[in-house]
């Protein structure tokens, strides 16, 4: 951020208007002139070539007190008038606390000592107006922080969007879930994605898997089902395994408003269930041992009663020992075997597409080949509990690889008409029934580790079978898995959302339910319905031309006419140049701070995600935008979005100000300055600057970004170029 220097510019109408009075006068004393006859112009020009002195000296004087008396008419009424009317709205619209400076000519200081003292009592009144509707809404307000801190406190993410996937409320576990946090110590790279009010659910669930959530729901309820709901499985941005409960929030008896999403990270879970049936395994093998050893001594006790009593003190010792040590290993094992008794294989909707992914994932983390995913255009929807069918495939690569001595394979999903199938392809031949049959019978092995589960077992499970086959290219053969592709029979539901969101977190909004972001043009749009983000940038130096660089980039997100603080981005940046002295005592960022930071290239792009689809708002935002521009090549990033700058905003609502920086506009509106000169903290000064610039656009009839943008674009101070 850097100051503007306004000075200049504002005084060019004071000018111009002096100037065409003055030329004005000219014209006149010029139209006299001809006007004149022969004679009277014979006549001054005696009076002239007589006096000219006295002439000379009433010709300057004129115009001179003509020039003063405009100036001081515009000093002590016009302007103190335009900026009295400015203070005014700002005082009935966003800052009641303002009051008049009380400059000007005596009418004009009386004016505003009276207006002054009117809006005391009003605001006293006011005063205790709002203390009545404090009191109203106190109980409503602990409501609501009984149901958010109801909603924080569970263990399952939560997430509530419309039906065009805004997120209206989101907990703090549901952005655990969907994001992933660097562990304590690491360098902090920029966040790869942002769950937050406004945002679009779609960038990090399917949207077909929650339509199809939604068509199913809709289908049991008018079905006649009281408790209507879907559960589905999905894959999350970091290899993850996602359950996802879909219910819907219903506004009449038929009509679905929008849906509530409990998420749960089962890829423990599944590794618990895992480790269960081990358990369960090593026990009855444990027991197999020790009652085979018992139960030979014993027999050797009764078969012969006359043994010698060395003997029989031996046998009887190892039948104590072996009572001793199972005894202790089933102390040893029972909370374990307590935790994990009693779970079962859950069957879930997944997409095919997602199984293939995880499959992908999971065989090349542990078995050391390159496995090509070949994505299907169709949504495959399948009936999988993902975590055994994940591994029994993986299982399957890990044998092919042993027999075939191949590290490349692909994996492809496939639609054969009421079936699917996971194909995996390797170059060679066809595996014979044989084979097959005998991998079907060999037990899943997971980290080296054999598990109590067969491949037949598994298949079995999921109604699935086992074949091979060459493919059609003829160079590659495949092993497919055929599973039943699950499909609700009849005509699809009604239920469409009316648009689809493009993208835009506080923790709920639910004004957003009745929000339809995709019904008007964006410039056609009002301010109050346009997500923005405000953002700002601290740098090496001013001359952005010259070799200058962001040093850190700040924004902070404004939803629904609210600034959400907890939606922020802020990123220390290494330029990869020295900051020079004067720019560190300005932002405070020296060379030492941006050691380990990524550079403009990391960060550029994940800025670019956190502001997708909103409004950027900046102050002296050309300042900022030619540092972007410049990047735009080494980054790949092009910052496309409308651009909103505060200070031609300011001049727009208030032309008879001089000063538009932050101080000035921050000290007119009422808001107050914390965190000055760090790209975060200017970044929120400015977004609170602009909600309160909203109301006195309106109040001049610029509502829509489009005439907001138009009238910046109208002020001298949009002429400033970097």
């Amino acid at each position: 951020m850097i100051p503007l220097h306004t000075g200049t510019g504002r005084q060019l109408p004071r000018f111009i208007a002096i100037g065409s009075i003055f030329l004005l006068l000219c014209a006149i004393l010029a139209a006299l002139w001809v006007e004149l006859t022969t004679e009277e112009k014979l006549l001054l020009r005696r009076i002239l070539d007589e006096h000219p002195a006295l002439i000379l000296t009433a010709g300057f004087l004129f115009p001179s007190a003509v020039v003063v008396a405009l100036l001081w008419v515009f000093r002590h009424y016009i302007e103190p008038l335009g900026k009295l009317v400015d203070d005014v709205q700002v005082m009935n619209l966003v800052n009641p606390s303002h009051r008049l400076a009380g400059t000007g000519s005596t009418q004009v200081r009386q004016l505003s000592a009276a207006i002054n003292r009117a809006l005391d009592r009003i605001q006293d009144l006011q005063s205790h107006v709002d203390d009545e509707a404090r009191n109203s809404r106190r109980q409503v307000e602990e409501e609501k922080a009984v149901l958010e801190a109801l909603i924080q406190d569970f263990s399952e993410g939560v997430i509530v969007c419309n039906v065009e996937g805004q997120i209206l409320l989101y907990n703090k576990r549901a952005r655990e879930i969907l994001t992933h946090e660097v562990e304590p110590g690491e360098p902090k790279p920029p966040a790869a994605g942002y769950v937050g009010l406004g945002r679009s659910v779609f960038g990090f669930i399917d949207r077909d898997l929650i339509v199809h959530a939604l068509e199913m729901i809709d289908r049991s309820m008018r079905g006649g089902e009281a408790r209507a709901m879907a559960h589905f499985v999905t894959k999350g941005s970091g290899g993850e395994l996602l359950h996802v409960e879909a219910t819907p929030v219903l506004a009449g008896p038929l009509e679905i408003r929008g849906t509530i999403l409990l998420l749960r990270d089962i890829s423990t879970q599944m590794g618990r269930d895992v480790r269960r049936d081990s358990l369960l395994e090593s026990l009855t093998e444990r027991l197999r041992s020790s009652l085979a050893t018992v139960r030979t001594a014993v027999e050797l006790l009764v078969d012969h009663p006359g043994m010698e009593n060395g003997k029989r003190e031996r046998l009887t010792r190892v039948i104590r020992d072996e009572s001793f040590s199972l005894s202790e290993y089933l102390e040893s094992h029972r909370g374990d075997h307590a935790e994990y008794f009693g779970r079962q294989w859950p069957l879930e909707e997944m997409l095919c597409n997602d199984v293939a992914a995880a499959v992908k994932q999971s065989a090349e983390q542990s078995l050391d080949i390159k496995m090509t995913l070949h994505p299907s255009i169709e949504q495959i929807f399948v009936r999988v509990d993902s975590f055994t069918m994940v591994q029994a495939m993986v299982h399957l690569t890990a044998s092919m690889k042993s027999a075939s001595g191949g590290t490349e394979f692909g994996i492809r999903p496939v639609r054969n008409e009421s079936l699917a199938s996971l194909d995996i392809l390797w170059r060679g031949k066809p595996f014979p029934a044989a084979t097959l049959r005998e991998w079907e019978q060999s037990r899943i092995r997971i980290a080296g580790q054999e598990i109590p589960v067969t491949l037949a077992e598994v298949f079995k499970r999921h109604d699935a079978e086992l074949w091979s086959g060459a493919d059609p290219d003829g160079t590659h053969a495949y092993l497919r898995v055929v599973l039943p592709s699950y499909e609700v029979a009849g005509a699809r539901s009604s239920w469409l959302p009316p648009s689809t969101l493009k993208s835009r977190p506080e923790f709920y909004d639910f004004d957003l339910f009745a929000s339809s972001p995709g019904s008007l043009p964006l410039g056609e749009r009002p301010l109050t319905e346009i997500s923005f983000t405000a953002f700002d940038t601290e740098t090496t130096g001013l001359r952005p031309s010259e070799g200058d660089e962001i040093v850190s980039i700040g924004g902070v997100r404004i939803v629904n006419g609210r600034m959400l603080r907890e939606e922020t981005f802020d990123q220390v940046i290494d330029p990869g140049r020295p900051i020079s002295r004067e720019s560190t005592e300005v932002h405070g960022i020296d060379d030492a701070m941006v050691q380990g930071q990524p550079d403009i290239k990391g960060v550029l792009p994940a800025f670019s995600r956190f502001a997708q689809d909103t409004v950027l708002v900046g102050h002296n935002a050309a300042f900022d935008m030619r540092f972007f521009q410049i990047k735009e090549d080494s980054t790949g990033v092009k910052l496309r979005m409308p651009v909103l700058d505060t200070i031609l905003l300011s001049a727009v609502v208030h032309p008879h100000h001089e000063d538009h920086s932050i101080e000035g506009i921050a000290a007119r509106l009422g808001v107050n300055i914390a965190g000055r000169h760090t790209a975060l903290g200017d970044a929120i000064v400015t977004g609170e600057l602009f909600l309160k610039l909203i109301p006195l656009l309106a109040d001049k009839g610029i509502r829509t970004l489009g005439e907001a943008l138009e009238a910046s674009k109208k002020t001298y101070l949009a002429r400033v170029k970097y």
